[in-house]
């Protein structure tokens, strides 16, 4: 990846007051990941089966970071902010469920455990951080159908959050001449207790009571540096987080020209964070609702509609503002449905343009994102042969590895 910054200094009327800046970077990543994985299930007596595996994952990735700074109209290489990286992860995992299914009741008892070697080495400044631990991860679930339209499920589990590869790199991108982005290597994982409560009706009609307790939850901190002219943003270990919450999903429709997917979801979040003053906490309440439609008209002709709102929601150090996307669709079958045209506008409103305000140890920043998210789309496809069932799709037990990379 390469990256360009130019920065110009004016004054109010535009007029230049000092010498442009300019700083570019070269920033080359190469990534590998290595997944083994063996699962076995044994049918059991009455209505019980026992599901055993292992899993054993080896992720190197190395990133070397190199920027030159403009001196003097020449391009020269910057030492102080370029780096060379190597982070290398194993992890061995093996797990036991045991499932059981009697009158009504459904009865699944799980534990996995976890052997994590992890290793960080900043070859520029030849400093090397290890760490290794050992986890266990139990879980519990007990589900009861009550007749033919009700079903309740309580459930408990036990999580790990694994930072992203990136968080872990301790090199520099600037986003301009006074603030800059860093990872942090001394970055811990975070470990999740999760319970639910569940409530079916009819297949169509779910509510969920949720809490979840997080320790050495991840979160972006801010600061200064160079006695206060540059400021830094870094992902740390904040402390403590609980989320609880309450949510609806429902199908709805009319008949077989109106089908729709509506979902609400009230939740409260509290980060209890240590700094210099102390223990600090920072709470409130977010409303997120979504709803995707279609409708039928006839003749191959189809039309769909979606709404997503989010209002603002306290996530550690940082506040986001509310946001909204609205899109709408519209698409015919043709070429005796083989083919189908379809014109889509997302973001109609333009209210897909994410805020966000953080404050930590007497520092605050403001940012907005202005998202090219409001665009149309014209499509057409073509379906060869005949329309067959899609087949079931594969997991290599790498995905959650391969989202850790962005």
């Amino acid at each position: 990846m390469d990256q360009q910054l130019d920065t110009k200094y004016t004054d109010a009327f535009g007029t230049a007051v000092r010498m442009p800046g300019s700083r570019r970077g070269d920033i080359p990543s190469n990534n590998d990941i290595y997944v083994a994985k063996v699962d076995y299930v044994l049918p059991l007596k009455f209505s019980s089966k026992l599901e055993v595996g292992w899993k054993s994952s080896f992720v190197r990735t190395e990133n070397d970071l190199h920027y030159d700074t403009l001196q003097n109209h020449q391009y020269v290489s910057d030492a102080l902010t370029s780096n060379y990286f190597i982070y290398k992860e194993n992890i061995q995992a093996a797990y036991v469920n045991l499932k059981k299914e009697w009158r009504s009741y459904h009865l699944q008892i799980g534990l996995r455990g976890e052997y994590t070697s992890t290793s960080g080495h900043q070859i520029t400044t030849d400093s090397l951080q290890k760490r290794s631990y050992y986890k266990w991860f139990p879980s519990i679930f007990l589900g009861r159908q009550i007749g033919e339209m009700h079903k309740v499920q309580l459930g408990y589990s036990r999580r790990i959050q694994r930072p992203g590869y990136w968080d872990l790199n301790p090199f520099r991108v600037y986003t301009d001449p006074f603030s800059f982005y860093e990872g942090n290597a001394y970055l811990k994982p975070a470990m999740v207790n999760a319970f639910e409560l569940g409530y079916h009706f009819k297949s169509r009609y779910f509510a969920t009571l949720s809490y979840n307790h997080t320790s050495d939850v991840m979160g972006e901190k801010i600061g200064l540096v160079d006695p206060g002219r540059v400021t830094f943003e870094r992902p740390d270990n904040l402390g403590n987080y609980s989320n609880y919450g309450i949510s609806f999903t429902a199908t709805t429709g009319a008949g077989a020209w109106l089908t729709g997917s509506q979902f609400l979801n009230l939740y409260h979040n509290s980060f209890d964070m240590e700094s210099s003053q102390g223990t600090i906490r920072h709470s409130g309440n977010t409303l997120a609702l979504n709803s995707q439609n279609t409708l039928i008209l006839g003749k191959g002709w189809k039309a769909e509609l979606s709404a997503f709102f989010q209002s603002a929601e306290v996530s550690g150090t940082t506040k986001n503002k509310a946001y909204s996307n609205i899109s709408a669709g519209i698409q015919r079958e043709i070429l005796k449905g083989k083919g189908n045209v379809k014109l889509m506008m997302n973001d109609i409103f333009g209210g897909n343009r994410p805020r966000q305000f953080m404050f930590y140890e007497q520092v605050s920043s403001y940012s907005r994102r202005n998202n090219d998210s409001r665009y149309g789309i014209l499509s057409f496809s073509y379906h060869f042969g005949q329309k067959g069932e899609r087949t079931a799709e594969r997991t290599t037990g790498s995905e959650e590895l391969k989202g850790r990379l962005k």
